[in-house]
């Protein structure tokens, strides 16, 4: 066995359509926890902002690398690329999970790109992709950038490598992603009320605005856009919603946070996210 891989299949381009992580994984086993996956890149990868490693100048991005990790009976890939360390803040204690998805349908290397460029290192902690491979791309004990500068901290990222106002996530991803979410809730002593969609901690931030501001407590009812299943249909509601807040006689300056807040409430894991749905719409957030 050799350590150097064509890890990903299908190029075109800057990106990758098909991860082939899982054939590695049943090939061959145990050996990828000693001998990493190497993904080289060609061109490099190029940083808008270059940063110090270990006394070195990180102006590109040659080479990754995979290994097969287990912990506590969960199988996952641990991703290793240079990371400004620098910049990144400490996360304890974990309190929360967020789910997200990254709005594409291509694989983890194209998104090293922005998140190095612009957060020091992929700003989710694990990725999910459509072989139901998971990816653990930022260690955990670092803050993560996937939900608001000033809401990180103590949040587990977690995103789907698919586009989900488009589809479904599949039976592997939907899978995997249970698997993650127990294996998470066991070591960091987390249950269903720790587990948030992206969306619902942007209404979260807006109510807490909203209530500081002489409106009533939980102002805009999450549960309301979690029963949407169309983007047209939240956008609509949406709509409703801010027309409702604007109806009050605000300041200039409350109005114009507001206005950026809620620019930022999007469909986040996306309409189609149904994991721990019920029929009802509700989710379903097991113990």
């Amino acid at each position: 066995m050799t350590s150097d891989y064509n890890v990903f299949t299908g190029w075109n381009g800057r990106r990758y359509k098909e991860s082939s992580l899982d054939f590695y994984r049943k090939k061959y086993g145990d050996e990828l926890k000693e001998t990493p996956l190497k993904q080289s890149f060609l061109p490099s990868i190029k940083l808008k902002r270059p940063f110090y490693l270990d006394g070195k100048e990180i102006k590109e991005i040659n080479e990754i690398s995979y290994i097969l990790k287990e912990e506590e009976g969960f199988s996952f890939f641990e991703l290793n690329y240079p990371m400004n360390y620098s910049e990144m803040s400490n996360s304890v204690p974990i309190d929360s999970i967020v789910l997200h998805h990254t709005g594409n349908t291509y694989s983890t290397p194209t998104l090293l790109e922005l998140p190095m460029n612009s957060f020091s290192a992929i700003g989710y902690h694990y990725i999910i992709q459509e072989d139901g491979s998971v990816v653990n791309t930022r260690p955990v004990h670092y803050q993560g950038a996937h939900v608001g500068r000033d809401t990180n901290k103590g949040k587990i990222g977690i995103s789907f490598c698919l586009n989900l106002n488009e589809k479904e996530p599949n039976r592997k991803m939907k899978s995997s992603c249970k698997r993650l979410l127990d294996y998470l809730k066991e070591k960091y002593n987390l249950n269903k009320d720790n587990i948030f969609l992206h969306r619902e901690i942007q209404i979260m931030k807006i109510n807490d605005f909203l209530y500081s501001n002489g409106f009533e407590k939980e102002f805009i009812d999450r549960e309301i856009l979690n029963r949407i299943y169309s983007k047209g249909d939240f956008k609509t509601k949406k709509k409703s919603i801010v027309d409702k807040i604007f109806e009050k006689n605000l300041d200039e300056k409350v109005r114009k946070n507001l206005s950026v807040m809620i620019k930022r409430l999007t469909t986040c894991p996306g309409i189609y996210f149904n994991l721990m749905r019920g029929n009802d719409g509700k989710l379903r957030k097991t113990n």
